[in-house]
């Protein structure tokens, strides 16, 4: 019983552990989205091309959002 016991507190702890992650990446999508968004309609505003905005954006957010994820983890 008491093996049954235990098992069933790791598996609440492990579900309870994958939620909160799921919760900071929604956060972190949600980040980049609006990054991106934005560089996007600015770099489409000064007449480039959808290829060119569309990965000078995805470098940019995808640094700015590795940027906020360490500052976040260090404090």
């Amino acid at each position: 019983m008491a093996k049954k016991t235990l098992a069933l507190f790791v598996i609440c702890i492990v579900v309870l552990a994958a939620m909160v992650h799921l919760g900071e990446a929604d956060a972190n999508e949600d980040r980049y989205k609006s990054c991106y968004n934005t560089c996007y309609d600015e770099c489409k505003s000064e007449g480039k091309g959808h290829t060119t905005c569309e990965i000078n954006c995805d470098d940019d957010c995808e640094a700015k959002d590795a940027r906020a994820q360490l500052d976040e983890a260090t404090g």
